[in-house]
């Protein structure tokens, strides 16, 4: 890409996708704009299956905030925890049923369950893992689209972490990645990833 150049468009499954490029120092920051999302529904959608794959987790259902499932392009069950341990906390050894997860996933079209908790440390405010078993994929690294989802979920309720409607998501850590996802949530309600 050229220097001079500040915006790119991608084409995807979602359609044309707006992509600023900017720069910090001579690193190149592309933030792409995920597709708007929208909640769908919540436990009235699977509720014996939503239970099932919510039961090992701790502090589900504590926050206020409910288990939802969000599209933007794909669909997430967004589940907010009590706080970032129970989100780092969660493994297979620990209750993590993934075949409760995968069964929730393909009742409702999902492409899997978020979790994510507020985490203001180490530079960023909120922890957040993605478990994709019905795809075979036990738990993603980095999922934009989901952590999209999120935010557009926190600003619909008015609790974004972060300043400015911007935050970092540390997804990942969990399987040695320890990703950090840029998170902006503009003016006029777009999410940039």
């Amino acid at each position: 890409v050229p220097p001079e150049r500040e915006t790119l468009v991608q084409e995807g499954a979602a359609g044309l996708l707006p992509v600023r490029l900017g720069r910090d120092g001579g690193d190149l920051r592309p933030q792409v704009r995920a597709p708007r999302a929208r909640r769908l529904g919540g436990a009235e959608l699977a509720p014996a299956l939503l239970a099932a794959a919510l039961a090992p987790m701790r502090g589900a259902g504590d926050t206020g905030l409910q288990s939802a499932l969000w599209s933007n392009g794909p669909h997430w069950w967004l589940t907010p925890l009590a706080d970032a341990a129970a989100v780092r906390a969660l493994s297979e050894d620990a209750g993590l049923d993934m075949a409760a997860i995968a069964a929730l996933s393909r009742a409702t079209g999902a492409v899997g369950l978020a979790v994510f908790a507020p985490e203001a440390r180490d530079g960023h405010h909120l922890a957040v893992r993605a478990f994709c078993p019905a795809d075979n994929i036990p738990e993603d690294p980095v999922t934009g689209s989901a952590q999209a989802a999120i935010a557009a979920s926190l600003a619909d309720i008015g609790h974004l972490p972060g300043a400015d409607g911007r935050y970092v998501g540390s997804q990942g850590r969990e399987l040695g990645r320890d990703g950090r996802v840029e998170v902006e949530v503009d003016a006029g309600g777009e999410v940039w990833i």
